[in-house]
């Protein structure tokens, strides 16, 4: 065989096999399976399925099973997993692994502290879990909503609400007799809420952020950010979402109820 044919059926193979192995779909990434609901101190995360390199974590962030948080001394993490509701406390040093149900410690020793662990209603952990709006779960080097809600991948919970997957519709007229029950129950469940939690845990505000979004309550939402920025002045994520909320409202199109 002459060397140019030769030469050029191997040249035919190698971009066979290029296209072939290009055609192969990338394995589907896990479902969010939880919320982080509380955060203090440098704690990080990472997913070795996922080929993630360790990153801050931050609150409002999704968790997929197969994470791994590593959570130093002095520092700690709440955990809600959508599924059953479970919420847990964790205080380090503690290396965690993600469950489908449950965290547990990865390594043979024990916590130097157990964890706590509550169970939430099925209403809140569902209104957290279906909230309409998500960002990319990974930290971007942007800060503006335009680009943040052009990423893709790991998503992040309800509070960074500025960055819907799609733009949302306008605003719906006068508020129904039903939807009017909902944001009162609501509104009240969060007071109850507010009664149980600890300092530093977020879920009462998350759960009433998400309520008020799903029904563009947009000046509420302002006012519940309000008070979180009050207690947290530098947090990125609480700004971009005040942002967003004030754009949706900027017309005062506000929901208005039916008389």
């Amino acid at each position: 065989m002459p060397v140019h044919r030769a030469k050029i059926i191997i040249s035919c193979l190698v971009i066979a096999v290029t296209l072939s192995v290009s055609d192969i779909p990338a394995p589907a990434a896990a479902p969010d399976i939880g919320l982080v609901t509380g955060l203090s101190g440098e704690v990080t995360y990472w997913n070795q399925a996922e080929k993630q390199s360790p990153a801050r974590a931050q609150a409002f962030l999704k968790i997929r099973q197969g994470d791994r948080f590593q959570v130093p001394e002095g520092a700690g993490v709440q955990l809600l997993y959508f599924a059953g509701g479970r919420q847990e406390t964790w205080k380090g040093p503690v290396t965690l692994q993600i469950g489908e149900a449950e965290s547990r410690p990865a390594g043979e020793q024990p916590p130097r502290f157990p964890p706590e662990v509550k169970v939430l209603s099925s209403k809140v952990a569902k209104g957290i879990s279906g909230s309409p709006v998500i960002i990319a779960r990974t930290e971007t080097s942007t800060s503006t909503v335009r680009q943040v809600m052009q990423e893709t991948g790991r998503s992040s919970g309800v509070i960074p609400t500025m960055a819907p997957t799609k733009a949302p519709s306008l605003p719906p007229g006068p508020v129904s007799p039903q939807a009017q029950k909902e944001v009162a129950e609501a509104e009240q469940l969060f007071q109850n809420l507010k009664k149980q939690a600890k300092a530093g845990d977020l879920t009462p505000e998350i759960y009433l952020l998400s309520v008020y979004a799903a029904h563009r309550q947009y000046q509420k939402m302002e006012q519940i950010i309000d008070t979180m920025l009050a207690k947290n002045p530098g947090d990125r994520h609480l700004r971009e979402l005040k942002s967003w909320a004030r754009s949706q409202g900027s017309d005062r199109r506000e929901c208005t109820p039916v008389k």
